[in-house]
C-alpha cells in the first residue's frame, strides 16, 4: 500500500454510516422498532416473488394500520349508507312515483351517491399514498394522505370511473375482456398518487408496467376473490354465535340475520380488506419498477445518502 493510501486508511476508516448499516442489514420490507412506536419499513432492493409481495404488503399494513383502516372506513361507510338510503327510498316511496317529492328525494340521494363515490375514490388514493409512505420507511398521517389525494381528486375520480366502466363493460362481453381490463388498470390509482399523473398518463404508465406486475396483480385479484367471501362468512358466523349466546341468556324478539344485516356485513368485510389490497398494489408498483426500471439501484443510492426515497409519494413536498 502506498503512503497516500496508508494515510487515507488511517485518517478516514471505512466504517459504514447508520444508513449504510441499515441498508446492508436487510434487503426486504420487514419493519423495525418496538411495539407502540413508529415502524420503519425498508424498501426492497431486488425483485420479489408473489408470496414475498404479499408478505411485504402485510408488513406495510402493520406499519400504517391506523391510517389505512381509518381511510377505508371513511371511503366505504358513506357510500354504503347513501346507497342503502337510495334503495330504501325507492322501495318505500315507489307508490308515489311521478310526484315532485319522489323525484326530489331521488335526485338528492343520487347527488349524495355521486359525492360518496368521489370520496371513495379519494380514499383509495389516500390509502395508496399511506402504503407507499410506509414502504419508504416514513409514516403518513391521515390528514397528510387525505390532503395528497385531494390534490389529485379529479384524476382519482375519473380513474375510478374508467376502471368501473372497463371492468363492467368487459364482463358483459366475456370474462376474458373483464380480466384484461382489470389487469391493465390495476395500478391506475397507485400511478396517479405515486407520480401525480393525469388519468391518461397513469393509464399508459400502468399498462407499460403491466408485464412486470402480473404476479402482484394476480395476488391482489386472488386476495379479493377469496378474502371478501371468507371475511363475510366469518362475520356471519360470529354474528350467529353471538345471537345464540344472547338468546340463551335473554330471549330475542327475532333473528339478527336479516337482509339489512347481511349488507352491513358485506360493507364491513370491504372495510377490513381494502387496506390490504391497497398495500398489495403499492408493493406491486414498487416491484414492477424494480423489474422494469432498475429502481433498486436508485433506492440503494438514496438510502445510503439519507435522501427521501423515490417510492415515497410525498418526496417532492415541503
Amino acid at each position: 500500500m502506498s503512503a497516500p493510501s496508508q494515510h487515507l486508511a488511517r485518517s478516514a476508516p471505512l466504517t459504514p454510516t447508520g444508513a449504510a448499516r441499515r441498508a446492508l442489514a436487510l434487503s426486504d420490507w420487514r419493519p423495525t422498532g418496538r411495539k407502540g412506536q413508529a415502524v420503519a419499513v425498508r424498501p426492497s432492493f431486488h425483485a420479489r416473488s408473489p408470496a414475498a409481495l404479499l408478505d411485504s404488503a402485510f408488513e406495510a399494513l402493520r406499519a400504517a394500520v391506523g391510517t389505512l383502516f381509518a381511510l377505508s372506513a371513511l371511503g366505504n361507510l358513506p357510500l354504503a349508507a347513501v346507497l342503502a338510503g337510495l334503495i330504501l327510498w325507492v322501495r318505500e316511496r315507489g307508490h308515489t312515483w311521478g310526484s315532485p317529492s319522489y323525484f326530489l328525494g331521488v335526485g338528492g340521494l343520487s347527488a349524495g351517491l355521486a359525492l360518496a363515490a368521489w370520496v371513495r375514490a379519494l380514499a383509495t388514493g389516500a390509502m395508496s399514498y399511506a402504503a407507499l409512505a410506509a414502504l419508504s420507511g416514513r409514516g403518513a398521517s391521515l390528514a397528510e394522505a387525505a390532503a395528497h389525494a385531494f390534490r389529485s381528486g379529479s384524476a382519482l375520480a375519473l380513474g375510478a370511473a374508467v376502471r368501473l366502466v372497463a371492468v363492467v363493460g368487459g364482463s358483459l362481453a366475456c370474462l376474458l375482456p373483464a380480466a384484461l381490463a382489470y389487469f391493465a388498470l390495476a395500478l391506475l390509482p397507485t400511478a396517479i398518487v405515486a407520480e401525480r399523473l393525469s388519468v391518461s398518463e397513469a393509464a399508459v404508465r400502468s399498462s407499460r408496467l403491466l408485464p412486470h406486475a402480473l404476479g402482484g396483480s394476480f395476488v391482489a385479484l386472488l386476495t379479493a376473490l377469496l378474502g371478501y367471501p371468507a371475511l363475510f362468512l366469518q362475520l356471519l358466523l360470529s354474528l350467529r354465535i353471538a345471537e345464540q349466546v344472547a338468546g340463551a341468556a335473554l330471549p330475542l324478539p327475532g333473528t339478527l340475520l336479516v337482509p339489512g344485516t347481511a349488507l352491513a356485513l358485506v360493507v364491513l368485510a370491504k372495510v377490513l380488506l381494502d387496506p390490504l389490497l391497497s398495500a398489495i398494489s403499492a408493493a406491486t408498483w414498487v416491484d414492477a419498477r424494480v423489474r422494469a426500471e432498475g429502481l433498486d439501484l436508485e433506492l440503494r443510492r438514496q438510502l445510503l445518502a439519507g435522501d427521501r426515497l423515490a417510492v415515497d409519494p410525498g418526496r417532492g413536498e415541503p
